[in-house]
C-alpha cells in the first residue's frame, strides 16, 4: 500500500545507487516483516545533516522568523 506514494520513483529510477532516501528506506520492510531497528536508524541518519544545519543556523532562523512580527 504504502508503495503507491512512491509510483514515480520507482517507475523512473532503475539504479539502486541512484535510488531517493525514502526508497531506500522502504527496502527495509519485508513483507511478513518489518526490521525496525534498521529502519529507525536510517530515520536517524537522514534527519541527523537538517539537525545539525539547524543548530548551526539557530540564530539566523529565529532572527528570520521573528523580523517580520513587528508590534503596532
Amino acid at each position: 500500500m504504502q508503495q503507491r506514494y512512491f509510483l514515480w520513483p520507482l517507475l523512473l529510477i532503475q539504479e539502486s545507487d541512484k535510488k531517493t532516501l525514502p526508497l531506500a528506506m522502504l527496502a527495509y520492510r519485508g513483507e511478513y516483516f518489518v526490521s525496525f531497528s534498521m529502519l529507525f536508524t536510517a530515520v536517524m541518519v537522514a534527519s541527523l545533516p537538517m539537525v545539525i544545519m539547524y543548530l548551526m543556523m539557530q540564530r539566523s532562523f529565529i532572527a528570520g522568523l521573528t523580523a517580520g512580527a513587528v508590534k503596532g
